[in-house]
């Protein structure tokens, strides 16, 4: 065989790896986001939806109580992502000071309660429904944990099954501030 039909077979091959892992792996366009750049997608608020409500039934039962509970001292806000509580502190590098922040910039606890008049973090709250036995949830649970107490303000955990008085919640808040 000479050069040229080498190098004829070759490209044929390349075609045809190229159309199978296509199919068979899923190119960018059939794979979702895969190799796209989002910031070249553009922004279009028809992507969007208003949520109904920012709470499930049973947060908004608790935290109703927890707002009696912890009266005119505090401010209680829901649904606050933890780089929203905690800074990054000096990585040597821009990608290590990425690494640290999108590891917990999607992760959120359920209520942070902070003093009303410096608005600084003096308990967070954390509300568990079944979803935390899971293996993952576990792990995640496990480094939520580790920052708060690493940071000096403590987590607290109740179980979503357990029915709790505003009585109740009052003393084991006030245990932690």
């Amino acid at each position: 065989m000479n050069t040229i039909n080498l190098l004829c077979i070759a490209g044929i091959l390349a075609v045809i790896i190229k159309i199978y892992r296509d199919l068979t792996v899923g190119s960018s366009e059939s794979k979702g986001c895969k190799g796209l750049d989002y910031k070249q997608v553009g922004f279009d608020s028809n992507n969007y939806e208003l949520k109904r409500t920012l709470m499930t039934p049973n947060e908004r039962l608790f935290f109703e109580k927890l707002k009696k509970a912890v009266g005119d001292r505090f401010d209680i806000y829901p649904q606050v992502n933890l780089d929203k509580i905690f800074n990054v502190k000096f990585q040597p590098s821009k990608y290590l000071y990425n690494a640290a922040r999108w590891t917990i910039d999607r992760k959120s606890v359920d209520y942070l309660v902070v003093k009303r008049e410096t608005q600084s973090p003096v308990l967070a709250i954390e509300l568990d429904d079944s979803s935390h036995g899971r293996e993952d949830r576990i792990a995640r649970d496990e480094k939520v944990n580790s920052l708060f107490k690493d940071n000096g303000v403590d987590l607290v955990r109740f179980n979503s099954s357990d029915g709790f008085t505003k009585e109740e919640l009052r003393k084991i808040i006030e245990k932690h501030y």
